[in-house]
């Protein structure tokens, strides 16, 4: 660009431009990616840029737009992604405390649509447009785990929608990114998959929790090095635990890292709690200023099931505080202390057959569950006045299990129950008789219930 001053300039332009870039480069700060600063302020015009393309295109935009205009435009963008890299420099505290969120997160590719929204926009619709950013990156690849090269495309379009309009269609850019947004059930299934990873993600998010849900203490979480995750089942297993956790003493590893295991603990506390048993623990936990850690001390014991429970209760809390619009604080999920899993609710559900169902409601194996389905369509197949019925259960049992991966141990002991129960002839009402199979449609009816998916039409009458 230099090279293209230089060439119609005389001498004295040319230093001023190389000023100019000497300033941009400043603005910018030290230890910046000018690379990536670049690379993404052309992402608010054209729709693609390779990194090994990012000085080849900036040639045709010098041609197009001319080296001073060009050079002048950069140095504006510089100071607005100076401000994103160190939220301190700007001077509007708003500002920076969603500046400060996003880099927590990580959150570089949104700088693509708020380059120009820096530029156009008022303080107030800046912070709004950026707080929308990071509900989308939270959502997009935080939580669901969506690639970048996906997302770059969305943050192109709304970018150059503020640059062509210089801001009058903000409403639009803002769609544009609620577009993107990955819906409730799919936010939830990432979530309830989580484990320990990103610690920053961890601490971020368990930060906000607290905040959303007893903002009336007007208190901070200190997520500095001296507040810890802390892994309420410890990390090493000694004796006591293992005693506690009996015959779930072998998913120690699986469930360890899971985020319903984590929470906040000052170092104070964190290191002297550390593998002791989860009663001795809990005294602990009821001198955290963390109120999420004190709540810890309403459960009688910790385990898997603890642990599946309180996930899905986190990832229901922050499905409702990460939204365009977020939940009331008064109105977000509690937590039930009673630890009620959907094998309880399963149970409820079924009432007097579940001392039936009971035996079945066992661990499993993802190959047992395997052999299971392919046992399921042969069932009553040929039965000349139930294979209709037959046929629909079978179709729907077999959509429980195709999400297999994603359930927690206690939907995955309810599901091998209600499949197993099914493929039994001899149950609460023999197979063969005339309306043996109600029972068994009521049991799968009780099941989706219980693990929240909606009915198939085909089973709702």
């Amino acid at each position: 660009m230099l090279g293209e001053i230089a060439k119609r300039s005389a001498e004295e332009d040319v230093d001023q431009a190389a000023s100019s870039w000497d300033g941009m480069l400043d603005d910018l700060g030290a230890g910046v990616d000018v690379t990536r600063f670049l690379r993404h302020y052309l992402l608010g015009y054209v729709p693609k840029v390779k990194k090994d393309s990012v000085f080849d295109q900036f040639k045709e935009l010098v041609r197009d737009r001319g080296a001073e205009s060009v050079l002048a435009d950069l140095r504006t963008a510089a100071a607005a992604y100076g401000e994103f890299e160190a939220p301190s420099k700007a001077g509007h505290e708003p500002t920076a405390a969603v500046l400060k969120d996003l880099a927590t997160l990580r959150a570089v590719t949104c700088y693509i649509a708020l380059l120009p929204a820096r530029r156009y926009l008022a303080e107030k619709d800046f912070v709004e447009f950026a707080r929308l950013a990071e509900v989308l990156t939270y959502r997009y690849s935080s939580v669901v785990g969506r690639g970048t090269n996906e997302i770059e495309p969305v943050y192109h379009r709304a970018a150059k929608l503020l640059h062509d309009s210089q801001g009058t269609r903000l409403a639009e850019a803002r769609e544009t990114l609620i577009a993107a947004m990955p819906d409730a059930e799919q936010f939830r299934v990432a979530f309830q998959r989580l484990e320990m990873g990103r610690q920053y993600l961890i601490r971020y998010t368990l930060q906000r929790i607290e905040q959303a849900l007893h903002p009336a203490l007007e208190k901070m979480v200190d997520v500095s090095t001296l507040v810890h995750i802390e892994h309420v089942m410890p990390q090493t297993l000694n004796k006591d635990w293992s005693a506690s956790l009996g015959s779930f003493a072998d998913q120690h590893q699986e469930y360890v890292n899971r985020w319903g295991n984590l929470t906040l603990l000052f170092a104070g506390l964190n290191i002297p709690a550390s593998n002791k048993a989860f009663d001795q623990k809990k005294r602990y936990y009821g001198d955290s200023q963390v109120t999420i850690t004190q709540e810890l001390c309403q459960y009688g014991t910790w385990g898997p099931e603890q642990i599946d429970a309180r996930q899905r209760w986190l990832a229901d809390v922050a499905e409702s505080i990460w939204r365009v619009h977020p939940v009331p604080h008064d109105q977000l999920p509690a937590l039930r202390y009673e630890h009620k899993t959907s094998l309880d609710d399963f149970r409820e559900g079924v009432g007097a057959l579940w001392s039936a169902i009971e035996p079945y409601a066992t661990d499993t194996t993802a190959q047992e569950i395997r052999s299971l389905a392919t046992r399921l369509p042969g069932h009553l197949a040929g039965h000349a006045d139930h294979s209709s019925l037959a046929g629909k259960i079978a179709d729907g049992l077999t959509e429980l299990l195709q999400g297999w991966e994603d359930y927690s141990h206690s939907d995955r002991r309810l599901v091998r129950a209600v499949a197993e129960y099914f493929l039994e002839p001899e149950d609460s009402v023999p197979d063969e008789l005339p309306g043996g199979l109600d029972d068994d449609r009521a049991v799968l009816v009780a099941a989706f219930a219980a693990l929240d998916r909606q009915l198939p039409s085909y089973l709702q009458s």
